[in-house]
């Protein structure tokens, strides 16, 4: 084996690994975008999900809440009246006072 055929030969050699190694590393990139577009895909159906209950939370919670001012606006408007009875009241007993001071 002269110079010429191990130059060759180590040219060919490292040629193809050189080859080989570019290959490998494309294929390692491509799995890595598929690995990293199935990541990002169960991320968004995690946020999602995660989203979907927080929203469901959320709703149960304004029901809640407006069931409940319901019932405080009732109970106001109860107590609105309530009070509105005992001001005639007072109003018709200073009435009755008052005839009975200028009565004496």
């Amino acid at each position: 084996m002269d110079i010429e055929q191990l130059v060759a030969t180590v040219l060919t050699i490292v040629g193809s690994g050189g080859v080989a190694a570019v290959i490998v590393k494309w294929l390692d990139r491509t799995k890595t975008s598929a690995s990293a577009g199935k990541i990002d895909a169960e991320a968004a159906d995690v946020i999602q999900k995660a989203s979907s209950e927080v929203v469901a939370m959320m709703g149960e919670q304004l029901r809640q809440a407006l069931t409940r001012i319901t019932a405080l606006e009732t109970s106001i408007a109860t107590k609105d009246l309530k009070i509105k009875e005992m001001d005639i009241e007072i109003a018709h007993l200073r009435s009755q006072i008052r005839k009975m001071e200028n009565g004496k």
